[in-house]
């Protein structure tokens, strides 16, 4: 299978094995990515070029009953996973050259399957309570300090959400499951949407108790402006609201690398995309220059990807606020 592009470049599969799993294929730029399995049709081996020469190999592998137990590369990144008799994973360790220890998060469940518990490498954990339907109704800090509560209705609708700083948020439906009300509530401060539909539950008006959240649309001549796409429907150049024009830059695949801005964009030959400020040097062996943080969960836990756009950790920052 190819694709070709109006400039003359393609990309595409070039070869498959008997049991028709991709074996390699060409990137629009002219890469080749090569991937092995198992007797199993699994994924083994995932090899791609370095952006800076040379070649990264990810090796996959699996317990009998097919569930991942470890992913690692070539650099030495790798991540494990270890599982219960039912099945449900208890454990995932980091490992990332560069940084002491392995950084390691667990998990425990009731005999319902529901998560009860989140553990991060340094102590701190998150528990999460559930009621007989297995619906979550609390998660709580190391076990004291509320994070949240939530309630349902017969439905199993959530119609009450009451956050650890105080902040609520109440839901009311009508019979056909409509969102009539949202509710939410904080220090000093809250806002009611209100909703109605038509016979055939298409929305038909919504209401606001305060006014500061309804939205303004821009002002006119509040517009961005596009140059002229070249011919492979790329646009060149465009102007923001209240801004000069600005360049756009793609690489030989096709994806955007600049918008004009301080951060450009980098991506690996199998186009993951990683970021870096315009005057930073990428060195893709490198965790603290290739790598940029994401945080997720209100800032607490912390994932690094490296420059091949792979993640190869994350742990809880503890210097994080504690309101969820």
């Amino acid at each position: 299978m190819r694709t070709t592009f109006p400039d003359g470049s393609y990309e595409g599969i070039t070869a498959y094995d008997a049991n028709d799993n991709v074996l390699t294929r060409r990137t629009r730029a002219g890469a080749t990515l090569t991937s092995t399995y198992d007797a199993l049709d699994r994924l083994v081996t995932y090899r791609m070029p370095r952006v800076s020469g040379g070649d990264l190999v990810t090796t996959t592998a699996y317990d009998l009953a097919g569930q991942v137990t470890g992913v690692g590369n070539s650099d030495g990144f790798a991540l494990l996973y270890t599982y219960d008799a039912a099945g449900r994973q208890t454990s995932e360790a980091e490992t990332i050259p560069g940084l002491s220890g392995t950084k390691t998060l667990s998990y425990q469940y009731d005999a319902g399957g529901n998560r009860t518990r989140l553990t991060w490498p340094d102590g701190w954990y998150v528990g999460y309570a559930y009621d007989a339907l297995g619906r979550m109704v609390e998660a709580k800090e190391s076990g004291t300090l509320l994070l949240a509560s939530y309630a349902y209705d017969p439905l199993s609708r959530l119609t009450a959400q009451t956050a650890g700083n105080g902040g609520t948020r109440s839901l009311a439906y009508n019979l056909t499951g409509d969102l009539l009300s949202l509710a939410q509530g904080w220090s000093g401060g809250g806002v009611t949407y209100t909703q109605t539909y038509t016979a055939a539950r298409q929305l038909s008006s919504l209401q606001l108790s305060n006014p500061a959240f309804a939205f303004a649309p821009p002002s006119s001549g509040s517009t961005i402006a596009y140059a002229p796409a070249n011919a492979l429907n790329q646009y060149q150049s465009l102007t923001p609201m209240g801004g000069g024009a600005v360049s756009l830059a793609y690489d030989a695949n096709g994806n955007l690398t600049g918008d004009g801005r301080s951060c450009t964009r980098g991506y690996s030959p199998s186009r993951r995309r990683f970021f870096a400020p315009a005057s930073a040097v990428m060195t893709p062996r490198s965790v603290r220059t290739s790598c940029s943080v994401r945080s997720a969960r209100c800032h607490r836990l912390r994932r690094f990807f490296t420059i091949e756009g792979r993640l190869c950790g994350g742990w809880r920052n503890p210097a994080a606020s504690s309101s969820p």
